[in-house]
């Protein structure tokens, strides 16, 4: 019972700050920090646009949903690990890796680091009518996030977890710092088998340079069904970000018998793109042996470019 009751006061904490977040608010991000810490981990993920807070398992959960690390002690692997590069826009490159530890009668541990790495830009300045000059001269910046997790089951149909992150930011010499962490929830919804409800809070506390780090609040539901050997994924999530309009993410997986997995996904990113194709996503994975997969992903921003994603993850 009182299992029950810490779930139900949770998930109303959760849905009560979800419903705030998602209800539309002017685009308006200015002097919110570390905005990379929540760009879309992995080639699978990025296939579904994106909606992958209940799809998570494993190690990549530790970036997502750190309730799904759990997936581990039901499905009793000891190790696991993710691996993912990421060719973003801007000349920004992206690389992530995890691994996943599961003891029987303790619960999951994970750690993650990310390193996310500028080309070289051209430097501005402003002049005495602050009109922008060349001043034919280069800068770089790169980021690192290092992070550690904890994941359990609190009954039979309840995973949780949380992630504590470290931000390192670096723009031309001038460095900054933060601490954050991460909440998630997954509750299997028994009267209907296949069905999963995700609460997820993301970079809560810190600030980075003076700036509120960049947060999250998400709410998901997955689906999954089995049609003979075929099985079929259907993931939904609605993300609140600070000072910014809601997401909506939609995404469906096929994993075929043939080793080989489909995927698709449409998301209402809110940045200002408006011209070009964008939004849908779609991706393809390989498994080897139900142990080893690798997945790549291709990711539109209209007349920013596309996105090409590639990661690997392994049990063992």
């Amino acid at each position: 019972m009182k299992k029950i009751t810490f779930t139900v006061i949770l998930i109303a904490i959760f849905s009560a700050a979800a419903c705030a977040a998602v209800i539309d608010s002017p685009d308006n991000s200015s002097g919110v920090a570390g905005k990379y810490s929540t760009i879309g981990i992995g080639a699978a993920a990025s296939g579904m646009g994106n909606a992958y807070l209940g799809a998570s398992q494993d190690a990549v959960s530790i970036f997502w949903n750190p309730a799904g690390l759990s997936n581990m002690k039901r499905k009793e692997t000891e190790w696991n690990m993710f691996f993912a590069h990421n060719m973003w826009l801007s000349n920004m490159n992206i690389d992530n890796i995890s691994v996943a530890k599961s003891f029987k009668n303790i619960g999951v541990f994970a750690a993650a680091l990310s390193y996310y790495s500028y080309d070289n830009m051209e430097a501005y300045g402003l002049d005495y009518a602050q009109n922008p000059v060349d001043l034919h001269q280069t800068f770089s910046a790169y980021a690192a996030n290092a992070s550690i997790a904890y994941s359990n089951t609190l009954d039979k149909d309840i995973d949780y977890g949380i992630v504590m992150k470290y931000f390192y930011d670096n723009i031309d010499a001038s460095a900054a710092n933060a601490l954050a962490f991460d909440l998630g929830l997954r509750y299997f919804f028994s009267p209907l088998k296949g069905l999963s409800i995700n609460l997820v809070a993301k970079n809560l506390g810190g600030q980075l340079g003076g700036d509120t780090m960049d947060k999250e609040i998400a709410f998901g539901a997955l689906y999954t069904t089995e049609i003979e050997k075929w099985t079929v994924t259907a993931d939904y999530d609605v993300v609140g970000k600070i000072r910014n309009s809601a997401i909506q993410r939609v995404g469906v997986e096929l994993k075929t018998p043939y080793f080989v997995t489909l995927r698709a996904g449409y998301s209402t990113d809110n940045t200002l793109v408006e011209n070009g194709f964008r939004n849908v996503c779609m991706g393809a994975g390989i498994n080897v042996d139900q142990k080893y997969t690798v997945d790549f992903s291709f990711e539109p921003y209209g007349d920013l470019g596309n996105v090409y994603k590639a990661s690997f993850g392994a049990d063992f």
